[in-house]
């Protein structure tokens, strides 16, 4: 049976007050934490996009894990999605986890033009 490991990640990335995303992201790894987490919503978390913060913390750390929370599909260009997503994990050295969904609020999916109830279709 193959061994299991635990990693232990930290939340909300780059809303440490009075530091930098980068300063963060050196402090998390000094601390031996496994990695950081992202938001990806459109709307939240300041409304930052989470592959500049994540490509910042990228350039300041050498071990840690960079990873979306969930970020939301169906607003985003796939082709666009996957150049964006190759390139921070060939800038990373590969140590992009990306967590998606498909959305909860009904008003986001009004305002790009289709139903919830196709979500996930």
């Amino acid at each position: 049976m193959a061994k299991e490991e635990i990693k232990f990640c930290i939340g909300g990335a780059g809303r440490t007050p009075g530091m930098t995303v980068a300063g963060s992201a050196a402090l998390v790894e000094r601390l031996g934490f496994d990695g950081l987490v992202f938001g990806g919503g459109i709307i939240g978390y300041g409304g930052d996009d989470p592959f500049i913060l994540m490509a910042q913390a990228a350039a300041v750390t050498e071990r840690l894990l960079l990873s979306t929370s969930v970020y939301l599909l169906p607003f985003n260009h796939p082709l666009v999605l996957a150049k964006q997503l190759a390139t921070l994990d060939h800038l990373s050295k590969g140590r992009v986890i990306f967590g998606i969904g498909v959305g909860e609020r009904a008003k986001l999916h009004d305002i790009f033009g289709f139903p919830m109830s196709e979500r996930g279709a």
